[in-house]
C-alpha cells in the first residue's frame, strides 16, 4: 500500500516535470494532465485512508484499555477469592 503510494507519487512528479518542460505540446497536456490529476487524487486518498485507519486503531486501543481497566478489578477480586 505504501509502496504503491510512493510509486504513484514518483510517476506524478516525473509527469509534472515533463509537463512543465513540454507544456506547448497539446497531446502531452491532453494526455497526461488528467493522469496527474488522477494520481494526485489517489495519493490524497491513500494518505487519508492511512490516517483514518491509524485513527481507528488508536480509538480501538483506547476502548480496549478502558474495558481492561473496568474488568481488571473483577479479575483481581476473583483470584483473591479462596472459593475459586
Amino acid at each position: 500500500m505504501v509502496l504503491l503510494r510512493w510509486i504513484s507519487l514518483a510517476v506524478m512528479v516525473v509527469l509534472l516535470v515533463g509537463l512543465m518542460l513540454n507544456f506547448n505540446l497539446g497531446w502531452f497536456r491532453n494526455q497526461f494532465l488528467p493522469t496527474i490529476a488522477g494520481l494526485l487524487i489517489l495519493n490524497v486518498g491513500f494518505v487519508g485512508m492511512h490516517r483514518f485507519a491509524r485513527g481507528l486503531r488508536s480509538s480501538y486501543d483506547a476502548e480496549a484499555d478502558e474495558r481492561m481497566r473496568s474488568v481488571r478489578p473483577l479479575i483481581q477480586k476473583r483470584s483473591d477469592d479462596p472459593q475459586h
